[in-house]
């Protein structure tokens, strides 16, 4: 096999070319690593003064590992794989549109055309049970927040950083991070896309993570309930009014 190629036209700028140039090879020197690639809001060229560097390094013979710093006045996320763990594709579907700073036996580009392939398919519907599952978890934690102690504020917290993804998850679309799902959204649903921007813009009081809770239900029931396979018993979600009502007891039936 040859060696490691480095690839100088990144689409960035010449200065930042050379830094990712040095970063490269400084990862493939110390993971002994055979591929480097750039990816995240550096790579997509939307990134802001404090975006930190992602990168993700392929191996052949590397230890799992992630390396995690503050490099020349960047912060830095590597993450280190043996190489074979590139061949579940769809672990890798954040790398999209990623740029290859360096690869041997075009490694790099092959992978980034296999996760364009999987995102240019439609993605495979939720499976009956987890979308169950992401529904009924909705309904009790928004049930639990309201009480305002300690654990209710925990759940609260909980709530905002993983309904976007849940939401996602009841449409049966794929979540790939926060940016490029609330440009899904803006496109394909704006009416939720201003929900989420409402939601995310300040500290969102109980009636508005009621409302918006409601309407993830609503539509996910209109639009993408599943089709049971053949005995599959689904408990029925109570109605959100209903679940503030119940006490921690009877909630425990939900765990």
């Amino acid at each position: 096999m040859s060696e490691a190629t480095f690839i100088l036209e990144t689409g960035v700028t010449p200065m930042q070319t050379a830094d990712l140039s040095v970063l490269a090879q400084e990862l493939s020197q110390t993971h002994h690593c055979h591929t480097v690639i750039l990816y995240g809001s550096r790579a997509h060229d939307t990134y802001t003064d404090a975006s930190d560097i992602d990168v993700v390094c392929f191996g052949s013979q590397v230890v799992e590992v992630s390396d995690a710093r503050f490099w020349q006045g960047y912060w830095l996320d590597a993450w280190i794989y043996p190489e074979t763990k590139a061949l579940d594709t769809e672990q890798f579907l954040h790398l999209h549109q990623g740029q290859v700073l360096c690869q041997k036996d075009d490694f790099g580009t092959r992978l980034l055309a296999e996760v364009a392939h999987i995102l240019d398919t439609p993605p495979p519907p939720t499976p009956p049970d987890v979308w169950q599952h992401r529904r009924v978890w909705l309904s009790k934690t928004l049930a639990r927040i309201e009480r305002g102690d300690p654990e209710a504020w925990y759940r609260r917290h909980w709530l905002l950083a993983d309904l976007l993804e849940v939401h996602m998850t009841l449409q049966h679309q794929r979540f790939l991070g926060f940016k490029r799902t609330m440009q899904w959204l803006a496109d394909n649903d704006p009416h939720t896309h201003a929900l989420f921007v409402a939601l995310y813009s300040r500290e969102p009081d109980f009636e508005q993570l009621t409302s918006i809770c409601q309407h993830i239900l609503q539509i996910s029931a209109d639009r993408h309930s599943p089709q049971r396979p053949v005995g599959f018993l689904a408990p029925p979600i109570p109605n959100l009014i209903e679940c503030l009502r119940l006490s921690e007891s009877e909630m425990s039936d939900w765990e």
